[in-house]
């Protein structure tokens, strides 16, 4: 039976595999290979609790580079922001080119939030491994 380290050890050893696997400047097809091999090595892990966690690892690895990271926020970027900040400063609460409604500052400080919090999870993230 393995012990709690030796369990965060080799879950920890799949995580950082991925991760070199996933930013390796190498064909997509290459690093497809890779992450699916780890996979594969993930679910002969003779340890449940290795097996289980080691899986999920290689997935929160891989999923952005697949494209199938669903945590970004879908807000406009920050250029965006700041035009309209600009626009709301000069007294417009409609944009002058094309009249559509200008965003709230109760919005535009949403986005920001939302923004922070998304990159606040992401260096979380980098520093798992």
């Amino acid at each position: 039976m393995s012990t709690d380290v030796d369990v965060l050890a080799r879950v920890g050893r799949f995580r950082e595999a991925a991760r070199i696997a996933v930013r390796a400047d190498a064909p997509f097809k290459e690093i497809c290979l890779v992450l699916l091999d780890l996979a594969d090595m993930a679910r002969k892990e003779p340890d449940l609790t290795v097996r289980t966690w080691a899986e999920r690892a290689v997935w929160e690895e891989s999923r952005a580079f697949l494209g199938m990271d669903d945590d970004a926020p879908a807000v406009p970027p920050v250029s965006y922001e700041e035009k309209v900040r600009a626009l709301r400063r000069e007294g417009l609460i409609r944009c002058d080119r094309c009249g559509h409604d200008l965003p709230t500052e109760e919005q535009l400080e949403r986005w920001a939030r939302m923004r922070k919090d998304h990159a606040e999870t992401l260096a979380a993230r980098e520093r798992a491994v």
